[in-house]
């Protein structure tokens, strides 16, 4: 969830929470190792709990991140491309991009109203 997403969350459960509180507060969780974040194109940090690893499919119109799961083993390129360019706490981040289907259908419902 993004800072935004997060704030409307906890409003519409009735818990009001300063916006620079919150960052403070996912500042310390980030460094404490509970939650990770991930910066997608759009530049928006989100925050999310640490997991095992994984990767996203982002919808280009409404902007829905969606985590998905790999049958690669991109770790193991990890290690292989630290192994052979000396490189160590090597990372990668992963994204792809489409169009969700709620996305899909409203677009093809407007163009057969036009």
């Amino acid at each position: 969830m993004s800072v935004v997403e997060l704030q409307a969350a906890l409003v519409s459960k009735g818990v009001v929470v300063h916006k620079t509180t919150m960052y403070r507060q996912l500042e310390v969780l980030v460094a404490d190792g509970w939650l990770t974040v991930t910066r997608f194109a759009d530049g928006v940090a989100r925050y999310e709990r640490q997991a095992k690893h994984h990767h996203h499919v982002v919808c280009r119109l409404c902007k829905r991140v969606e985590e998905i799961s790999l049958n690669t083993h991109l770790q193991r390129e990890e290690k292989r491309i630290a192994a052979s360019r000396k490189f160590t706490n090597i990372t990668h981040t992963l994204e792809f991009f489409g169009v969700c289907v709620a996305c899909a259908r409203q677009r093809t419902h407007s163009h057969t109203l036009s």
